[in-house]
Formats: structure tokens, C-alpha cells, sequence
């Protein structure tokens, strides 16, 4: 949602536990610099961006050596240009394969409003978009759908679990392997908050900032993975 200079790495976690999964969100495009709705569209990384994605590689590479002692096996990607090009260089940094796509990793989808920039829209519009840090997100969106506003706009619960599922499938094809996974604003807030029950405790994250899971975020995608098929 919203792009920034870096603010890397999410402190949260214990020092005594291990992550076994990092989130990390694509570096800045020039949408958002101009504050547009990106969703599925695929944008570019800017300058801004690849500085960014490199200094996050050095964060995660540096958090795994000092802090852990346990070096990332596997980065994953959303199919989208900016998350791919962000993982790549993250990638290289690392010394890790190229990066795996995977495609329930993408970008909520923002229908008829991608490509506009946010301050076109009124308040109440802007609301009904962005509602994943509202306790009473389903209402709002049920409301949102009611009025018409939000016509071809994937919901946010089914962001996040579109995402979790996707992810909790890939880990799957990864047993004890230390991720990375490359994704999107909206949909990582939407994943975090799935993982946390709807706590509404994740706030928003700026182009490139890195969550490492906690342990209650990992058992809850172990859950998941366990329901899988």
C-alpha cells in the first residue's frame, strides 16, 4: 500500500527462536512513488527499488549469520515483475537458486482501480479498499459490495487465504528448509493477519520491509498444512 525509503527487518521475534520464514515486500516501483493502485499490473522496479532489494539481501544475510547462525535454502516469489526482480537480486546476494514462483503469492487484486492513483478517490472509497487493519473487515466490504464499490475487488480475507494456502503449499514441497518469500502490501497484511486470526495487530508494510514469523504465525501455517490435502 504505502512506499517508503527502507526500514528493514522486523525485531519481534525471540532471539532464541529460528524462523523458519521471512516475508518480504517488493522494493519501490514508480507507482509507488505516484501512490497508484498496482494489484495485478505489472510494474517495473525503479532505481529506489533495487537499492532497496539490496539492502534488504544484506539484512537478511546478515540476520541469518549474527543472529541465527542458519542460512536461508529457498526464496519464492509472486509471478509479478517488481516481486520477481526483487527476489532475484535477493537471490544473487545470497547465493541461492533462482527464485520459484509461486502464483497464490500475488498481488490482491483491485479490479477497475488499478493503475489510479489514491488521491483521486473520496474517503469512504478509500476505506472500503483498505479495510485489513478494521476489526470488522467482512462488514465493511459487505457493505463496500453493496454500494457497488467494490465490483471486481478480491476481498481481503480471500487475499489472505488465497495466500497462506499457497504458501503453506510450497513449504510443503520444502520441509525443513528456512524461506523467503517474496509478495506484495496488501496481500502479505492480509496473510499476517490470517496467520494471527484477524487480530488486526499487523500494520502496513513499506516497499521492502522484512517479517520474520513468530512461532504462534508458524504453528498457525502448520495447521494449514496439515489440513492440506
Amino acid at each position: 500500500m504505502h512506499d517508503a525509503s527502507p526500514k528493514l527487518g522486523d525485531m519481534s521475534t525471540s532471539p532464541h527462536h529460528v524462523p523458519s520464514l521471512a516475508l518480504v515486500r517488493h522494493g519501490q516501483t514508480d507507482w509507488n512513488k505516484e501512490r497508484r493502485f498496482q494489484g495485478s499490473a505489472d510494474v517495473p522496479l525503479n532505481a529506489t527499488g533495487i537499492e532497496q532489494a539490496r539492502a534488504a539481501a544484506e539484512t537478511l544475510a546478515a540476520d541469518a549469520t549474527s543472529r541465527w547462525g542458519s542460512p536461508w535454502d529457498v526464496i519464492l516469489t509472486s509471478p509479478q515483475l517488481r516481486a520477481r526482480e526483487t527476489a532475484e537480486i535477493i537471490a544473487e546476494h545470497l547465493g541461492l537458486e533462482a527464485p520459484r514462483v509461486v502464483a497464490g503469492l500475488k498481488e490482491r487484486s483491485y479490479g477497475p482501480y488499478e493503475g489510479r492513483a489514491y488521491g483521486d478517490l473520496d474517503k469512504e472509497t478509500f476505506t472500503y479498499l483498505f479495510p485489513a487493519h478494521l476489526p470488522n473487515v467482512e462488514e465493511v466490504e459487505a457493505r463496500g459490495k453493496e454500494l457497488g464499490i467494490l465490483e471486481g475487488v478480491e476481498s481481503s480475507k480471500d487475499a489472505g487465504r488465497r495466500s497462506a494456502t499457497a504458501l503453506a503449499e510450497a513449504l510443503q514441497r520444502n520441509p525443513g528448509q528456512r524461506v523467503i518469500a517474496v509478495s506484495h502490501g496488501s496481500t502479505t497484511r492480509c496473510l499476517l493477519n490470517t496467520l494471527d486470526e484477524w487480530n488486526i495487530s499487523n500494520p502496513g508494510l513499506r516497499n521492502c520491509d522484512i517479517r520474520y514469523l513468530t512461532p504462534a504465525q508458524e504453528a498457525h501455517l502448520h495447521h494449514i498444512r496439515s489440513a492440506l490435502p
